[in-house]
């Protein structure tokens, strides 16, 4: 059980990381080709 715990943690603080660093990337992409 803990473990499962663990595995969802973690897949949600990646989830949340990519999440927040594509708001973040893509407006400077954006910016970059525009």
């Amino acid at each position: 059980m803990r473990i499962l715990t663990g595995l969802f943690v973690s897949f949600s603080l990646i989830g949340l990381g990519a999440y927040g660093g594509g708001l973040v990337t893509i407006p400077l992409i954006q910016h970059e080709l525009v």
